[in-house]
């Protein structure tokens, strides 16, 4: 680092505390105006983008919140489990949101998919259905679980069955979602087919 970046980074954490004082008293605008200061005088330093990020996703700007937080991602000198865990929590409220190609985009930050949490994973399959991403999704699910085996009692969980079944069908996949359906109401006895067939189209 520079001394000129050094001292941009000084003046910028002057920035930061005057925006963390403006958000104690209730005054967001002022304390995004203090961290776009910040931003500007020293874009490399990843900590604005972090503090800004948070205020955007307390005030319910999910996808601005999301472009912060890769920004702050993006500047972080090695690996922070804490601005990952937060990338990828903000990934499922986007797609609880249906913002599918934010939570994508936050998603193949966090790549491989395998360090990614069940549920994470479960809503980057969602998103990518969502954006018709089909067979993506397929492969997201499939690093996850197993649910081409010989025995019909290898099913995958339950909680991610209905979104199988949903890409098979968009697939044209048909036979393999069939074997799905047989397969979970021989497993289940109060699973319908009615009720098979509504939450498959819930994540269609």
């Amino acid at each position: 680092m520079t001394k000129a970046d050094a001292n941009a980074r000084k003046v910028a954490q002057q920035y930061m505390l005057m925006a963390t004082a403006y958000k104690s008293r209730g005054d967001v605008e002022q304390a995004m105006k203090q961290l776009g200061k910040a931003v500007k005088k020293a874009p490399h330093f990843a900590d604005p983008y972090l503090l800004r990020g948070h205020l955007y996703r307390q005030a319910g700007d999910l996808s601005a919140a999301g472009s912060d937080y890769l920004d702050c991602f993006r500047r972080l000198d090695g690996p922070n489990a804490t601005v990952e865990a937060l990338l990828a929590d903000l990934a499922v409220d986007l797609t609880g949101a249906g913002l599918f190609a934010d939570a994508v985009r936050l998603l193949q930050t966090l790549s491989p998919v395998a360090s990614l949490s069940r549920p994470t994973t479960v809503a980057y399959a969602i998103a990518l259905c969502g954006m018709r991403w089909h067979e993506e999704a397929l492969v997201v699910l499939d690093q996850m679980n197993h649910p081409e085996q010989q025995s019909n009692s290898l099913l995958p969980p339950a909680d991610v069955r209905q979104l199988y079944i949903s890409i098979y069908e968009a697939t044209g996949a048909l036979g393999k979602a069939e074997q799905l359906l047989l397969g979970a109401v021989g497993e289940d006895n109060s699973v319908s087919w009615k009720d098979i067939g509504e939450r498959a189209a819930a994540v269609r």
